[in-house]
């Protein structure tokens, strides 16, 4: 049997990501899936901010049973993850990654905080797995806007967004939580860029090393991608304050975290 695989998304986990298709509800969808994989079911738990999708991969790979045949469900940055898995599929004679390739990130992760790429590209030759299909929902493929320079920006907006609604302001303790809040991802928003602090996000800059890598013309990889990608528009009072607050820094279609087209 093939095995299904579940990759959850930036500061998240297989529940918040995947979790409501294990809702009673969902019982004979859960059923309709689940059924050609039996017991082949698996889900990579792994930290998103802290840790670079490079060390995921690793992480994944040395888990990885032997001789799988592999069905992808990412969402969000956690298609990062698999599109390294899916170099195990290069097309042609070439490796996963070459020696070009492998030079051309060294020379941009000198401390290796970007994760070890040689490592992650001995194991894809090492172990013996397939990557037969891959649903690829939300991912910042070519990066996203929101960790670029303009995060700054979209935190100011939403701040200011959140001070203005009425019923917020009269809500015990709900001022000291906005506070410490505001804080801690002002922290992230400075931090950002910093691989050594968070090599999670720095990954999903447009343009970083990893962006570069996983984007090269010159590489094509075998198997099934279906990529699913959103955009968010303001039918509820929620997802107008979201558009609203998004809309000046992504300045194209985006589903509030992922421009559209880079998915």
């Amino acid at each position: 049997r093939p095995t299904l695989l579940f990759l959850h998304g930036t500061a998240s986990s297989i529940r918040g990501s995947f979790g409501a298709l294990w809702e009673p509800e969902k019982v004979d969808l859960r059923k309709k899936l689940f059924e050609p994989y039996g017991t082949n079911v698996l889900a990579l738990e792994h930290a998103t901010l802290s840790t670079s999708p490079v060390q995921n991969a690793i992480d994944l790979l040395e888990a990885l049973p032997a001789d799988a045949r592999l069905h992808l469900v990412s969402h969000s940055r956690g298609g990062l993850v698999g599109e390294l898995l899916c170099r195990k599929m290069a097309a042609g004679a070439r490796e996963p990654f070459t020696a070009d390739e492998l030079e051309a990130f060294s020379l941009l992760n000198p401390d290796g905080k970007r994760g070890d790429l040689a490592e992650l590209n001995r194991l894809l030759k090492k172990k013996t797995f397939m990557v037969e299909r891959f649903v690829r929902v939300a991912c910042p493929a070519w990066g996203t806007t929101l960790a670029s320079r303009r995060f700054d920006i979209y935190l100011s907006i939403l701040f200011n967004l959140l001070s203005k609604i009425p019923f917020l302001s009269g809500v015990p303790g709900v001022n000291i939580v906005h506070d410490v809040f505001s804080e801690l991802v002002m922290l992230v928003a400075k931090e950002r860029t910093d691989p050594s602090v968070l090599p999670g996000i720095e990954a999903m800059i447009p343009g970083s090393p990893l962006v570069q890598l996983l984007n090269r013309p010159d590489c094509t990889v075998e198997g099934e991608l279906r990529v699913i990608a959103g955009d968010m528009e303001g039918g509820t009072l929620l997802s107008a304050l979201g558009t609203l607050a998004t809309d000046p820094v992504f300045r194209k279609d985006n589903d509030l975290v992922v421009d559209t087209e880079a998915m």
